[in-house]
C-alpha cells in the first residue's frame, strides 16, 4: 500500500471514570498526529493536518482553558499564603 492510499486515524483512548485524564488523552493524540505527519510527503502532511485541524484546535482550546484555571489557582494560593 502506498502512502497516498493510507487513511490516517487516531488511536481511540478510553478514559476511565476513576482516572479521567483528558489532557493526557489530547497529548497522546496530538503526538500521534505529529509523528504521522513527520513520516509523510509534503502533500500528505497538509492533507493530514487539515483532516485533524478542528480536533487540534479543540485540544489547544482545552489546554488554554486549563492554563487559565491553573493560573487562577496559583494566584489564589499565593494570595492566601501572603495573607
Amino acid at each position: 500500500m502506498d502512502s497516498t492510499s493510507k487513511d490516517v486515524t487516531l488511536k481511540d483512548t478510553t478514559i476511565n471514570a476513576d482516572n479521567e485524564d483528558p489532557v493526557s488523552n489530547d497529548i497522546d493524540q496530538l503526538t500521534q498526529v505529529i509523528s504521522t505527519v513527520l513520516n509523510e510527503t509534503n502533500e500528505r502532511q497538509l492533507e493530514i493536518l487539515k483532516k485533524f485541524e478542528s480536533k487540534i484546535d479543540g485540544m489547544l482550546k482545552r489546554m488554554s482553558e486549563l492554563e487559565r484555571v491553573v493560573d487562577n489557582l496559583v494566584t489564589k494560593a499565593t494570595d492566601e499564603m501572603n495573607g
